[in-house]
Formats: C-alpha cells, structure tokens, sequence
C-alpha cells in the first residue's frame, strides 16, 4: 500500500511538473527556390530562353538555367520533338527526346534523326527540375511548360558525277533541310512556380 501511494505521488508531482513547462518562442526559416532561364544563342542570330541549332541528322537544344537563389543540386532537363501538350508532361513520354542531368548554367542536349514533320510546324517541349525535389520545376506564368516553335525546309545540293567546265551552269537536284522559325517566342517573366525545399529552425 505504501508502495502504492508513493507511485501515486510521484505522477501527481509529475503532471503538476509537466503542466507547468513554458516554451520557448521558436521561429522558422524558409528559403523559396526557385528556377530561372536566361537567353542562350540560336540559329535565328538572335537569343531566345531555348536555343535550337540543327539540321536533318540531329537538333542541339540549349539552355541556361539556374536556381534562384543559387543552391548545389543538380538539375533535370528532358525535351522533347513534337509534343501535342505542353500543359500534361506525360503526353510526351515515349516520344524522342534528349534528356541532361548536371550542373546548373548554360548546357545542351542533342535529338539524334529526327523526325520532322515537313509539311506542319514542330515544337521542342522542355521540362526544368530538380531530380531532388522533383515538385520543384519550371512552368510559365500560365501553367505551361516552355516551348519553341519552328518550322524545317527540306533542301540540299547535291552534285553527281561527271565532267563540268569552270563558269558554266549546270541543274543541280535539290533536297533541303533548315530549322526555320515560324514563331518567335519570348517568355516573360521567365520565373518557375516557388516551391519551399528548405527549412531551418
């Protein structure tokens, strides 16, 4: 019995102990990181957010992109040719693509024999994120993910064998393939949706 009182004690001293505890004000911190793309070069001459260069065997895409503020995790880019939807990234898989992982900055990936459409436009779909975090990626303002648009010539010269003479003309058959641009796209602003992926105490 005395045992028994003392353990009943010893809980009552406790409960009072315990509700008497005050803690202490705590703040915590959060960092918002988010993704940003700056202009690269392009064959137009000009820069836009997403480089294309190539020709009939293959397509260079290029980009510059960077955390904001800047943090060490690599990043993911995939893009793809030809992509119906630049809103349901899912749509695209399966179809040719060149995909990178590394450092943040200015990087490329090539789409090797592509398959143009000659007789409609094309797109290059890319998708920014972080293979850590892979909720944190880079959309436009409306949602989307950035895309160019461009439209492929089909030409080149060919020359079969023969004798020709220096200054004289001569046919030539033709079968041509440039990247022209149909459409000049130029995001604004080119900031990712914010996702917090750090946080201290």
């Amino acid at each position: 019995m005395k045992k028994l009182l003392i353990l009943i004690a010893f809980l009552l001293i406790f409960q009072i102990a315990q509700s008497q505890v005050t803690l202490l004000p705590s703040t915590i911190n959060f960092t918002v990181i988010t993704i940003e793309l700056y202009l690269v070069d392009d064959y137009t001459n000009g820069k836009q957010y997403i480089g294309l260069f190539g020709n009939k065997e293959r397509i260079d895409v290029l980009w510059n992109a960077k955390y904001n503020p800047e943090i060490l995790d690599p990043i993911n880019v995939t893009c793809w040719l030809n992509c119906r939807s630049n809103t349901d990234i899912t749509q695209c898989y399966g179809l040719q693509n060149c995909s990178f992982q590394g450092e943040t900055g200015a990087a490329a990936c090539t789409i090797f024999n592509p398959k143009y459409n000659y007789s409609s436009i094309n797109t290059i779909t890319c998708r920014f994120s972080n293979p850590n975090y892979p909720e944190l990626e880079y959309r436009l303002v409306d949602g989307t993910y950035p895309r160019r648009v461009f439209y492929p010539i089909r030409y080149s010269v060919a020359v079969s064998e023969g004798t020709y003479l220096v200054g004289k003309k001569i046919p030539l058959p033709n079968n041509f393939c440039l990247l022209q641009l149909l459409k000049r796209e130029l995001y604004s602003p080119l900031i990712s949706n914010t996702t917090i992926i750090h946080s201290s105490r």
